[in-house]
């Protein structure tokens, strides 16, 4: 997908929730801040995506109190020709530092509505480390 595409889908909150296992199905919980459910262990979490057109880059502040959002996601988009684009996603969690590197669909979700995401591709650097 071209990099442009790539970013606002990733930029948008309400989108946010179609992708992000840590904070499934977000609603609009302010400007620019959204609220969305954790697959993980079903807790709510706020989420506010901070993106910068020019260089293709979103970070995500999150956490459980909408006043005490801390940076901890952050993706980056880099084309790789017209209609690709290589996708970074960084998720710092404690000591550890997550890499998704790509994402199992039935359909390609910034064109189907009703695409369904059943995996994603993650990596930790650190393992095992620490």
């Amino acid at each position: 997908m071209p990099a442009r595409k790539a970013w606002r889908f990733l930029a948008d909150g309400k989108a946010l929730g179609r992708w992000a296992l840590g904070s499934f199905d977000t609603r609009r919980a302010g400007p620019n801040l959204w609220r969305g459910t954790s697959l993980f262990d079903g807790s709510a979490l706020f989420v506010r995506p901070v993106g910068d057109a020019k260089r293709l880059i979103v970070d995500y502040y999150v956490g459980s109190d909408r006043k005490k959002l801390v940076p901890r996601i952050m993706a980056r988009v880099t084309p790789t020709s017209t209609n690709h684009s290589l996708v970074i996603l960084l998720a710092w969690r404690g000591a550890h530092t997550w890499v998704m590197t790509g994402f199992r669909a039935d359909a390609d979700p910034t064109v189907f509505r009703d695409a369904h995401i059943d995996g994603a591709y993650v990596l930790d650097p650190w393992y095992p480390r620490v």
